[in-house]
């Protein structure tokens, strides 16, 4: 068997969406989400794996993020011998810092994992030696820049240490930057915003009065990699890249009703997604930051109005399925405050239990 520690996120599209009325709209309940705690099991066949999640999100004075964490522990047993095949625990650090005025000015995001194996896992980071025990710890420093209201450079370095039973102490750093330059309507609205990286890569989103209509993302050669389309909302509807098609569709709320992926023109999967009627409490943190066009959706598990009861996988090619159900208990102001989802699919069974953490909700 054979581990990577880097994550894979089946959602990934999910963090294409922003929807400034949703937010608004959930303004009027004061509860403030700070964090989950949760716990889930999986037994396939003779393993059986549990995983144990919390997140706490803190908030400045001025009621902006200022320190996300997160912590992972996932533990894989042999249940025929009550052996352990694999431990990984992972954290996650995420540091806010702003000026005077209220703009961010600093990010730095820190992730650390510790792996354990066996001889039946291994661990594989970049092209190193597998290994069966080791760590790695990634520190992502960004730096923002202003010009006349609005972010005009984005400076970032990443610093990489890893070592294992096979490998030594090894160190790495990267840097990059991107500048964002703007063009504006007769009314003052930002018409468009082209980033840029060194080597001539650039994406262009165009805006009308101040909505997210669509986004091209082009190499140093000018060629159009990905291609996106978004409703009046600013809602994705549609990317488009090499032979891969995307289609998102909603329901009159804003909630993700289902994910298209089309390859040569063939329905590859399918994403099927059902909500409730009460508010999503991811919702009620912040995303968007002044003077930064694009929203942060790092917080955001789930960007719609409401919460999943449902969500089912089908993929075309493999002629597999895989489906989720949710039940939530409420709290007195609608949120969710406990929620369980359970799964059985391809001899897999999942179970998951959430608990949901408030600031200012008496």
């Amino acid at each position: 068997m054979i581990w990577n520690e880097s994550k894979s996120l089946i959602f990934l599209c999910l963090l294409l969406i922003s929807s400034c009325k949703d937010h608004e709209l959930l303004q009027e309940k004061r509860c403030q989400f700070i964090g989950v705690k949760s716990k889930w099991t999986q037994k396939y066949y003779q393993t059986s794996t549990t995983e144990d999640y919390e997140s706490n999100l803190s908030r400045n004075d001025e009621d902006l993020p200022e320190q996300y964490t997160t912590s992972r522990k996932n533990v894989v047993i042999d249940t025929s011998d009550n052996t352990e095949i694999s431990t990984i625990f992972e954290t996650h650090q995420y540091l806010y810092k702003y000026d005077t005025q209220g703009y961010l000015t600093e990010f730095i995001h820190t992730t650390t994992n510790l792996n354990k194996g066996s001889d039946r896992a291994v661990f594989i980071h970049e092209n190193y030696p597998a290994y069966k025990e080791g760590s790695v710890e990634v520190i992502e420093t960004t730096k923002y820049q202003y010009q006349d209201g609005f972010l005009s450079l984005e400076l970032k370095q990443i610093d990489i240490k890893f070592s294992s039973e096979k490998t030594t102490l090894k160190t790495n750093t990267v840097h990059s930057q991107k500048s964002f330059a703007y063009t504006k309507d007769t009314d003052g609205n930002i018409a468009q915003m082209t980033q840029k990286t060194p080597d001539g890569s650039t994406e262009t989103s165009n805006y009308i009065k101040g909505k997210l209509t669509s986004k091209v993302v082009r190499n140093n050669s000018g060629v159009i990699g990905t291609t996106s389309l978004y409703d009046e909302q600013g809602k994705i509807l549609s990317t488009n890249f090499a032979d891969t098609k995307i289609i998102y569709k909603y329901d009159t709320r804003g909630n993700l009703l289902r994910l298209e992926y089309f390859y040569n023109n063939s329905l590859t999967s399918l994403y099927e997604n059902a909500y409730d009627n009460n508010p999503n409490p991811e919702l009620t943190t912040i995303t968007s930051f002044k003077g930064i066009v694009e929203p942060f959706q790092l917080l955001l598990t789930n960007e719609g109005v409401n919460n999943l009861i449902s969500k089912k996988l089908t993929n075309f090619q493999n002629k597999l399925t895989y489906e989720e159900s949710f039940t939530y208990k409420l709290n007195s102001k609608g949120y969710p405050e406990t929620s369980t989802s359970i799964s059985d699919s391809e001899n897999a069974i999942f179970t998951s239990q959430k608990t949901y953490k408030y600031a200012d909700c008496d």
